[in-house]
C-alpha cells in the first residue's frame, strides 16, 4: 500500500467510530426515552382506569344503601289492592316503617309480588 492509503484509512476509521458512536448514542437515547413514555403512559392510563373504577363502586354502594327490595314469584296481590291502606298488620307495619325513614314503597305485581323502598334524604339531614 502506499503511505497516503495508509494516511486515509487512519483518518477514515475515528470517523467510522464517531458515526458507529453517535448512531449508538442515539438508538439508545430513542429507546429510553421511549420506554420512559411507555412507563408513563401506563401509569396515567392505570390512574384514570382506577378512578373511573372507585366512581363506579361507590355509585354501586351508593345505589345499594338506597334500595331494598323483597319479591317471590307466588300468586301475588289483587292488582285493585291499595296496600298503603289495608287491614293487613304486615302491610302497615311496612307503611309504618318507610314514613318513619323516609322511604318511599313501590309495589309491582307482574310475575309475583315485589316491594321496593327507596330511601330518601329527610330536609335537614345530609347523608353521608
Amino acid at each position: 500500500m502506499k503511505p497516503d492509503s495508509r494516511e486515509k484509512l487512519r483518518t477514515g476509521y475515528p470517523l467510522i467510530l464517531l458515526f458507529i458512536v453517535l448512531a449508538a448514542g442515539i438508538l439508545t437515547t430513542g429507546y429510553l426515552s421511549y420506554r420512559n413514555y411507555e412507563r408513563q403512559f401506563r401509569i396515567e392510563t392505570e390512574r384514570q382506569l382506577s378512578a373511573i373504577a372507585e366512581l363506579k363502586v361507590n355509585e354501586l354502594v351508593q345505589w345499594r344503601k338506597e334500595r331494598l327490595g323483597d319479591a317471590d314469584d307466588g300468586v301475588g296481590m289483587p292488582q285493585d289492592l291499595d296496600f298503603r291502606k289495608t287491614e293487613s298488620l304486615g302491610l302497615q307495619i311496612v307503611n309504618m316503617l318507610a314514613e318513619q325513614i323516609h322511604a318511599r314503597v313501590e309495589l309491582l305485581t307482574r310475575g309475583g309480588t315485589r316491594f321496593t323502598l327507596t330511601f330518601r334524604e329527610s330536609q335537614g339531614q345530609k347523608r353521608t
